[in-house]
């Protein structure tokens, strides 16, 4: 068997928000070196060509599942006016204990300790709405203002939907995402509604869609739905964010708006979310 070239800075943008330090956290201690390793080597990845990409897909989505479930079990807790800080605590790692399954012992003290601290931070972030100030720092008033997204001009005084300046949290605020000027850039109503709640493109419905081979321009851009194009968008501004080690928000600037048409890889192979680009 060839050599497994595992990605190891897989997730090693520069966190900004409570949720990035929370997920960050979760990546390093529950999948470290060796355990990545293993994923890449899991013997059903070895056919379909795919092995890098799906080997990243299950370790964004396991990483993404316990980060939301914590996140919202901590609101929970919080949202309960009868417990204090203190009383959250014991209840989070019984949590962690009983429904995670996580053992707690001498050796992971340390760890498990902050993963209940930032759960709890990420999930009083979920809880703060964008105040003017900070709005003003995102949009300084006479400079042109674009999404982010898609390049759409956008205006701060108007009352037409389709051109109104929305404050798109980069890191979903529902997981975490602060509402700061560190994590916010401008973006039209049609992409922050298409976009959502959409963290990784790993929790994007990714295998929503397999083309024929050699598509046409016309068929790549129907067969696939705006949701997917934001979701490849999101996968170059992780990959860039990891790559440069920096926050997302400089990582979507760099990277700038997503193209107008598709990108076709392999044409010899069917067209799923792997084999093409935007």
């Amino acid at each position: 068997m060839p050599k497994i070239k595992v990605n190891e800075n897989l997730f090693g943008f520069h966190p900004s928000t409570q949720g990035e330090f929370l997920f960050q956290h979760i990546a390093k201690q529950f999948i470290p070196s060796e355990a990545k390793s293993q994923v890449y080597q899991l013997s059903h990845l070895q056919i379909g060509n795919r092995q890098d990409d799906l080997a990243e897909y299950y370790i964004g989505v396991y990483c993404f599942n316990l980060m939301a479930r914590l996140i919202k079990k901590a609101v929970h807790l919080i949202e309960d006016y009868s417990l204090n800080q203190e009383q959250q605590q014991p209840k989070m790692k019984r949590y962690l204990q009983t429904q995670m399954e996580i053992a707690i012992d001498r050796q992971n003290k340390e760890a498990i300790n902050k993963l209940i601290s930032l759960s709890l931070s990420a999930a009083l972030s979920t809880r703060k709405q964008v105040n003017p100030s900070t709005k003003l720092l995102v949009t300084p008033k006479y400079k042109p203002i674009y999404c982010y997204i898609c390049d759409r001009k956008l205006e701060l005084l108007t009352e037409d939907i389709t051109t109104q300046v929305q404050y798109e949290h980069i890191w979903p605020r529902n997981f975490g995402g602060d509402s700061t000027a560190e994590n916010l850039l401008p973006a039209c109503a049609l992409c922050n509604h298409a976009k959502g709640s959409t963290l990784l493109w790993q929790d994007a419905h990714v295998h929503s869609f397999v083309l024929s081979p050699s598509p046409t321009a016309e068929d790549l851009n129907k067969g696939i739905q705006y949701k997917m194009k934001i979701a490849m968008h999101r996968r170059n501004i992780f990959r860039r964010a990891c790559d440069d080690q920096i926050t997302l928000k400089e990582a979507a600037l760099k990277v700038g708006a997503m193209g107008k048409s598709i990108k076709h890889k392999h044409p010899d192979d069917a067209v799923d979310f792997f084999n093409c680009t935007i």
